[in-house]
């Protein structure tokens, strides 16, 4: 069957439900796709489980499952505990964020409610916010929690920390990068406030918010420029929470996903945004309340965004409909291929972009 430009390319039935689903295709081809507990591998059409044990985070280029089952990590058949550096959580409601950062020099890394920590195929290196110059994060208090974002930049891995209370920003420890050797960036504008999105474009600038201002930096100069982001808010929302994704389309540009808070829950929606780089820092709508909201951008450029309304093309910050396809997850192959995890009307699969 097909959707559009969507070609059916094999059923998801062994996934038990594609809400949440995850999907990551590997240098070498291989297909992987995840659900709660359980993760799978494409083979001869089929999702065949390869997996099953804790919650699944994420799969790696090497194809291994990495997964948290509350006390410990599980990366495939291995259990790593406090003999092998995976420290014991400190406080109730310890999570591990979905989504692995692999470094280029073998090791993985993934963020946790209290700290991040990296993989090298062996043992776990748990890296505490004190441990990379931070302070400690103000997390007194029943609803007030940890929220850390990892990216890379090709030479540094980012570590970025926000405190939410109840779901709300309310301040954090700043940003530092790691270059293989030392911990940096007690400076301005890293040293504090609330980070919770780190980005890299396709010319290695590094993007991220402190606070309600978005700074890029250049690895070349070294130099943070600030873009402040407009404060006014929707009429159905009374403030702006956390940046869900952030990612750098081309020539530069942000395209920022902000959640909108209304009264005490930051549940009310969410809003993209893209940045002009013009001499007003001009922030535009983009796409506006949705519940689903997920942007990604080929190697040539091209955006997709996946809506609660179907598959769109996104060029300078003008959307086009493709087809009522509702994605829950898409990859791009070594070929370039778009895939998706998703269903068009009451069929449910894996699709195919041809072009």
């Amino acid at each position: 069957g097909s959707a559009g430009p969507f070609r059916y390319a094999a059923p998801v039935d062994t996934l038990g439900g594609i809400v949440g689903a995850g999907l990551h295709i590997t240098p070498d081809g291989a297909f992987y796709a995840w659900q709660g507990e359980r993760a799978f591998q494409l083979s001869e059409g089929i999702f065949q489980p390869v997996f099953e044990g804790g919650t699944v985070i994420g799969v790696d280029d090497a194809g291994r499952v990495f997964a948290f089952d509350g006390e410990t990590a599980l990366v495939d058949d291995g259990v790593y505990g406090p003999a092998e550096g995976w420290a014991a959580p400190t406080r109730p409601g310890f999570t591990v964020r979905p989504g692995l950062v692999a470094d280029g020099e073998g090791s993985v890394w993934v963020a946790t409610s209290e700290d991040v920590r990296a993989f090298d195929g062996d043992s776990w290196t748990v890296y505490t916010p004190e441990s990379v110059g931070m302070r400690a994060p103000q997390t007194d208090g029943e609803n007030r929690v940890s929220r850390f974002v990892l990216a890379f930049d090709g030479a540094n891995i980012w570590v970025g920390e926000c405190t939410l209370d109840g779901g709300q920003p309310d301040g954090g420890i700043g940003a530092r990068w790691f270059d293989g050797e030392t911990w940096q960036g007690n400076v301005f504008p890293t040293f504090t406030g609330c980070v919770t999105a780190i980005d890299v474009g396709p010319d290695g600038r590094v993007w991220f918010d402190v606070d309600i201002t978005v700074y890029d930096w250049n690895p070349e100069t070294g130099v943070f420029l600030p873009h402040e982001f407009p404060q006014t808010v929707p009429n159905e929302a009374d403030f702006f929470g956390v940046i869900e994704e952030m990612p750098v389309g081309p020539g530069g540009k942000p395209y920022r996903l902000k959640t909108l808070c209304d009264g005490g829950a930051c549940d009310a929606g969410r809003i993209r945004y893209y940045l002009l780089l013009d001499e007003d820092n001009t922030w535009v709508p983009v796409t506006e309340n949705r519940t689903r909201d997920h942007l990604i951008f080929s190697e040539s450029g091209r955006g997709w965004l996946f809506l609660d309304e179907g598959v769109f093309t996104l060029s300078q910050g003008a959307t086009q409909s493709v087809v009522g396809l509702m994605v829950t997850a898409a990859a791009f192959s070594p070929d370039g291929d778009l895939y998706v995890i998703g269903a068009f009307g009451s069929q449910a699969g894996l699709w195919v972009l041809e072009e």
